[in-house]
């Protein structure tokens, strides 16, 4: 007879994002996870095969969670620089939080881990480059509505705003004062004010 599963895979992944992003992938132990989900150790081999799985299964968790709620606006077809300036609005509010302490779960680890597993290196690039795109989409809408310099090049803006907030989900990470961070953004978004 087949044994009943008494969790929610989802609450799971849930619980473990939080976990891997507050102590990143390394310095999480099966304990750890067994602590924080109240999921047995079988219970966890059997639903997600190991820790490398759930991590994964945790990280998709975050970028779609991630998308949803933080650049759903920018996300949309017609986004420009309201849009834009909304998005660091939004960035500038999330460094206030708890979570901003513990830095960008992404930053985290693509420092951790980029570099020695492949596959989540490639996942945490992809998720950049998704990230630029956006940019550049609204960048090339806010253009075509006159709304920034027609001569910028805006393929190189949108490489510069990506890097300013992955910059910034780092220097939150230091408690930086929110006037600080205020002016960061504040002069990444000259050019399109």
């Amino acid at each position: 007879m087949a044994r009943t599963r008494e969790f929610n895979p989802k609450e799971v992944i849930e619980k473990a994002v939080y976990l891997f992003w507050e102590k990143g992938y390394t310095d999480t132990s099966m304990d750890d996870l067994v602590k924080c989900t109240g999921v047995s150790r079988y219970g966890i081999y059997g639903e997600f095969g190991n820790k490398r799985e759930l991590f994964l299964a945790a990280l998709e968790h975050f970028q779609e969670k991630f998308t949803r709620e933080l650049i759903q606006d920018l996300s949309h077809p017609d986004a420009g620089v309201v849009e834009l300036r909304a998005y660091f609005q939004r960035l500038q509010e999330h460094g206030k939080t708890p979570e901003s302490q513990m830095g960008c779960f992404m930053c985290n680890t693509a420092v951790e881990l980029s570099n020695v597993d492949e596959e989540i290196g490639q996942r945490i690039r992809e998720l950049f480059e998704k990230l630029r795109q956006v940019f550049l989409r609204a960048l090339k809408n806010a253009q075509r509505e006159g709304d920034i310099d027609s001569q910028m090049d805006l393929d190189e803006y949108a490489s510069y705003l990506l890097g300013i907030q992955l910059g910034m989900a780092m220097v939150a990470r230091s408690g930086i004062p929110e006037q600080r961070m205020k002016q960061y953004f504040d002069v990444a978004l000259q050019a399109i004010n």
